[in-house]
C-alpha cells in the first residue's frame, strides 16, 4: 500500500503521503471524533477534534522490533495548541494526576477519559480504531489520543480498508 521509506521523500511528497494516510484513517476510523489530550506551560487540555489535519500529524517509522512501517503520529506545534486553548480546549488539571492512571501513557489518558466523559468502567482492549473508539460519549465512538501517540501503521490501515470493504 502506502509502505514507502518517507525518508527518502522530498517535502511536497511527504505532505502528499500524510494526506493519503490521514484520509485512509479518517475514512476507516469508527469514532465520530478524537479527544486530543496535551500539555502545555505544565498544565493538560482536552481538546475534540471532529477531523485531524495534515499539519496535526508527522509520518514516523514502528521500531523494527514492530516490523517497521511507516505510521502516522500526532505532532502538535505550541502554536496548535495554544489555536486549540483559544478554541475552547477544556483545562483538565496536570499531567501528572492523569498519568497516575496507568504506567503506560496511553493508557492512563484513556482510564482518565473514561471515567470523565463517560459511566464506564476502563478496560484495556485491543480493539482496532476501524471497529471501534477507545470510548463512547453520548451514543459516540471517540478515539481518545495523547499528544505524539501514534495513530496507526500503514500495515493496520490496509487491514482497515479490507475490513471496510467486507463490511
Amino acid at each position: 500500500m502506502f509502505n514507502t521509506d518517507y525518508r527518502n521523500l522530498n517535502n511536497a511528497q511527504r505532505e502528499a503521503l500524510v494526506k493519503s494516510l490521514l484520509k485512509v484513517y479518517e475514512d476507516t476510523t469508527a469514532a465520530a471524533w478524537t479527544l486530543l489530550v496535551f500539555q502545555l506551560a505544565g498544565r493538560a487540555y482536552a481538546a475534540r477534534v471532529e477531523h485531524l489535519t495534515a499539519d496535526m500529524v508527522a509520518l514516523d517509522r514502528e521500531s523494527s522490533q514492530n516490523g517497521g512501517a511507516t505510521k502516522l503520529r500526532f505532532h502538535l506545534s505550541n502554536k496548535q495548541k495554544v489555536a486549540l486553548i483559544e478554541a475552547g480546549a477544556e483545562e483538565v488539571g496536570d499531567m501528572a494526576t492523569i498519568f497516575a492512571y496507568h504506567k503506560n501513557k496511553g493508557c492512563a489518558v484513556e482510564k482518565w477519559a473514561t471515567e470523565r466523559y463517560t459511566t464506564d468502567t476502563w478496560v484495556k482492549d485491543s480493539i482496532p480504531y476501524y471497529m471501534q473508539g477507545d470510548i463512547r460519549v453520548n451514543g459516540e465512538e471517540v478515539q481518545v489520543k495523547f499528544e505524539n501517540a501514534s495513530l496507526t501503521n500503514v500495515n493496520v490501515m490496509q487491514k482497515a480498508m479490507e475490513w471496510k470493504l467486507a463490511h
